[in-house]
């Protein structure tokens, strides 16, 4: 029918509850040689947004997730230098210290690590914001803070600007 109307293939969609359900439509669409772009391939959970977002709750609830606390590092929040970030979670891993305590306290370690002075900025308004993120985390929900890091990091302005055939449609 759509055939007929002469609709063009950008403008139709195929909207489902969940990704188990696509294979079938999937298979149809390519026995039938229709063009398809699926979205919803990867998972919600693997995009590089969310990992970040979950990163960020874990290391508001503790002082030691290190893996949580490099994600959110590295990521375009803070975007801090890997090999940086590798010197400093070395040191911690084999000093046993908290992850946390040692970010925070990120200036008495710059003699002893060669980290560049703008990894130590990044750190510190990591340590900034994590301290002020939890301190609200008291008064507003979990929803509300992680708006608020993610508009004050201009994380939702950017993937709003991002080019996407989710943003498309």
């Amino acid at each position: 029918n759509a055939q007929k109307k002469k609709i063009p293939l950008s403008h139709m969609a195929i909207i489902l509850r969940s990704n188990s359900l696509a294979q079938h439509y999937i298979k149809a669409l390519n026995a039938a040689g229709i063009p398809y772009i699926f979205s919803g391939e990867s998972g919600i959970y693997f995009k590089p947004e969310i990992q970040m977002i979950i990163s960020l709750i874990k290391v508001l609830v503790s002082n030691n997730d290190r893996l949580s606390y490099y994600n959110l590092a590295k990521s375009p929040a803070y975007n801090i230098d890997t090999s940086d970030l590798a010197e400093i979670f070395d040191l911690i891993r084999y000093q046993n210290l908290s992850t946390f305590k040692t970010l925070e306290k990120i200036n008495l370690y710059k003699n002893q690590l060669s980290l560049k002075d703008e990894t130590i900025k990044k750190i510190n308004q990591l340590v900034r914001n994590i301290t002020v993120l939890r301190d609200k985390g008291k008064t507003i929900s979990s929803g509300q803070l992680i708006y608020q890091f993610l508009k004050a990091k201009k994380i939702l302005f950017n993937l709003s600007r991002k080019e996407s055939v989710e943003n498309e449609l």
